[in-house]
């Protein structure tokens, strides 16, 4: 699969110019509107090589931990705060309650 800087960027979590930077020596074929294309294969290859197991470890423990962070703050857009969903749980008892006293006070 022929792939550009831009997806493999987005596919690793690599910011694009480090990823143009490491495809430098990386034979490619032209695309629309000036795009390289890379093969998946050696893009990847290329992209995640490394001296040593050590500095893959590592590597792969920061850009993990920047997935999380993303991740997180992904979470934090989408959560409700407590302190809204607890006003509208009380507000729901409060109508619960006024129905049924007035619900007994019919009867």
């Amino acid at each position: 699969m022929k792939l550009p800087i831009v997806k493999i960027a987005e596919l690793t979590g690599i910011h694009r110019d480090t990823v143009s930077k490491r495809l430098a020596d990386v034979p490619f074929e032209a695309g629309k509107k000036g795009a390289k294309l890379y093969s998946s294969e050696d893009a990847l290859a290329e992209t995640y090589k490394t001296d040593s197991l050590e500095a893959a470890r590592a590597e792969q423990a920061r850009t993990a931990a920047q997935l999380n962070k993303i991740r997180a703050e992904d979470l934090r857009k989408t959560r409700i705060p407590i302190s809204i969903v607890l006003q509208v749980h009380d507000e729901i008892l409060q109508a619960i309650a006024a129905t049924l006293k007035a619900a007994g006070a019919n009867s």
